[in-house]
């Protein structure tokens, strides 16, 4: 489980910390074990990596319960590249040993990368923005304009209710865009994901464009569940 929502939908952070709960049956009630794990990355097959390259492990030493049944925690807190986040799907495969270091034997081994239970999601999102009128890229330097964003994501919680927050850039200067009258061009809704926890959301902009006739404007898009930026699109190269 992702540590702050304390489900298994996560955000694409610069720091993550994941939580798995391990239940165990069988062992030797009183027995010293370890269990060790790292992440596999469901989306792309093969084992994730933080932010430096480096596999993601976590191991937690325990004696088993009487009666030889209970649980064990691992936490996975690691340094991400958020952008590299967006999307992914991880697994968390684990090992129970009896004993520690180099003299420890394997007795409960759980990799299986399609168990839902072991998974956690992070978001992503990609951006289309467009004339409201035409749903074209090209848009007439009026007094009035609108403009609409949309939004496809996925990884979203189905169901939750997000916040789509958006801010229109100078692609050339990668500066905020300003309207005739000096202000900065923003808008936001809100919008509650669909029951797959993929699909699309629009934001409306609607300003004054006279002055910014020759201009290329990009959308800057975060998607926010209580208060937290789980996605984001940063792309000013984004149409």
């Amino acid at each position: 489980l992702d540590s702050t929502s304390l489900s298994h939908y996560s955000a694409c952070e610069s720091r993550v910390v994941l939580t798995d709960t391990v239940s165990y049956t069988n062992l030797q009630a009183g027995g010293s074990y370890t269990v060790s794990g790292y992440l596999y990355d469901k989306t792309s097959g093969t084992d994730a990596l933080d932010a430096n390259g480096s596999r993601i492990t976590a191991s937690a030493s325990f004696k088993a319960a009487s009666g030889g049944s209970g649980t064990v925690t691992v936490k996975y807190s690691f340094k991400a590249d958020p952008e590299a986040l967006a999307g992914k799907t991880y697994t968390a495969f684990e090992t129970i040993s009896k004993g520690s270091g180099s003299g420890s034997t394997p007795v409960i081994v759980h990799n299986d990368p399609d168990d839902t239970s072991q998974q956690v999601y992070f978001p992503g999102i990609t951006t289309v923005l467009t004339d409201s009128s035409s749903g074209e890229h090209l848009v007439n330097a009026a007094k009035s304009v609108t403009v609409t964003d949309t939004v496809s994501y996925v990884n979203l919680e189905p169901g939750a209710v997000y916040t789509l927050k958006g801010s229109l850039y100078d692609a050339a200067t990668g500066s905020k865009a300003v309207d005739d009258n000096g202000s900065y061009i923003s808008a936001e809704t809100t919008f509650t994901a669909s029951s797959s926890g993929s699909g699309t959301a629009s934001v409306t902009y609607s300003f004054d464009a006279e002055t910014l006739g020759g201009a290329v404007l990009t959308a800057y898009a975060d998607v926010i569940l209580d208060g937290r930026t789980v996605s984001f699109e940063r792309d000013s190269e984004e149409t």
